[in-house]
């Protein structure tokens, strides 16, 4: 039984502390666990992930919470803390710490860090994101494996680096998954309604000026239709100021309802409901929101870029990216041609199934095997 670090020091609330709880609450008692946190919120978390479980114990080496802190603990601290606690393996996310005789595992989970725009004025948050995203191409080179949530993301670290994908050390991708054990609705179709279901934030990669417009698209091209869309997430109406306002010009703002933040399974309900659900996004390392709405009976109609495609599979509709009226199209087809819908929840089901954190942990732990014996990875 080896000793693994998880250096989740730098997670705070959002997808990446959800791809990480998700993966250790899977993982077996084959060896010992320590979870490094620094965030409130990450810790009660990974309680939860691991409660009842012996092989796992968490920590705050640190003592506080603070990126400038955790950078330099990892930089100065974390090789000694590694030996002092007699680890033989650490996984990291995004960033590569120095480790001295522990094996490194990256996993990487942030598109962003490979192909972020240029920010237009130079300022501190600029200078820091930067800084970081230099630090996750390094990573590439200086870890002994590196983990893609999506083999579109591998794709991009690799054309962000020169040398490619020869330059990155043992790549592998190790798809995120959805929690088996959470109940979902009964596994049949549900009658259609004219409802579209997006689950968003206000981030500006998430299109979702598009969603407006793909909803006054249907408007016009299916005037007999009730068409509405719910959207969740963020803080409810007043996160979407913009939102707002188009679809006010638009003389559609009484079809759209903003229901803030939604647990999962007032969001299972919604989608079980739900005619389809829409994501426009640009940029994702891999859609979740698409596979859980698999699970749920819904249909998803995604953007044409980024990881979608392979997010969906042939479970899924694309659309042209930032074209309301494409979405339009793809949606009154979903709506209007015999079977489609039906096939296409069938096929959900069946995707949602396979790809779950018991798999996900499967593979990381076999990563950790290897590395531990030195065997081919």
């Amino acid at each position: 039984m080896a000793h693994i670090a998880i250096n989740a020091m730098s997670l705070r609330k959002g997808g990446g502390l959800q791809v990480i709880q998700g993966l250790v609450s899977r993982l077996d008692d084959r060896h010992r666990y320590s979870i490094l946190w620094t965030d409130s919120f990450a810790r009660s978390t990974f309680e939860r992930a691991v409660a009842g479980k012996t092989h796992f114990r968490l920590e705050n080496p640190l003592g506080k919470s603070g990126n400038v802190d955790v950078f330099r603990w990892g930089m100065a601290h974390q090789k000694e803390w590694l030996s002092r606690n007699k680890v033989e393996c650490v996984l990291g996310v995004n960033h590569h710490y120095p480790s001295g005789a522990a094996r490194q595992v990256i996993y990487h989970l942030n598109v962003l860090r490979f192909s972020r725009p240029r920010g237009s004025i130079l300022s501190l948050a600029e200078i820091s994101d930067r800084l970081r995203d230099w630090r996750s191409r390094k990573a590439l080179g200086l870890a002994d494996v590196n983990i893609f949530e999506s083999r579109m993301l591998l794709d991009i670290a690799a054309n962000s680096i020169p040398g490619g994908k020869a330059a990155i050390t043992n790549p592998h991708v190790v798809y995120i998954g959805l929690d088996e054990n959470r109940s979902s609705p009964p596994q049949t179709t549900q009658p259609v309604s004219s409802t579209i279901l997006a689950v968003t934030s206000p981030a500006p990669h998430k299109d979702n000026e598009t969603l407006i417009r793909m909803l006054d698209a249907l408007k016009t091209m299916d005037a007999s239709t009730d068409w509405r869309i719910d959207i969740a997430g963020g803080s409810g109406e007043s996160d979407f100021p913009d939102l707002v306002a188009l679809a006010t010009k638009l003389r559609i703002r009484e079809h759209i309802r903003f229901l803030g933040f939604t647990d999962h399974d007032t969001l299972a309900q919604l989608g079980s409901q739900s005619l389809c659900l829409v994501s426009t996004s640009l940029v994702e390392s891999f859609c979740m929101v698409a596979l859980e709405a698999m699970s749920w009976g819904c249909p998803a109609i995604v953007a044409d870029t980024s990881c979608m495609p392979e997010s969906v599979g042939d479970a899924g509709i694309l659309a042209k990216p930032s074209d309301g009226d494409d979405f339009a199209r793809q949606v009154i087809a979903l709506k209007n041609v015999p079977g489609l819908r039906d096939n296409l929840v069938a096929r959900g089901f069946q995707r949602a199934a396979s790809m779950t954190w018991t798999a996900a942990a499967r593979q990381l732990e076999n990563v950790f095997d290897a590395l531990l014996q030195e065997k081919p990875i």
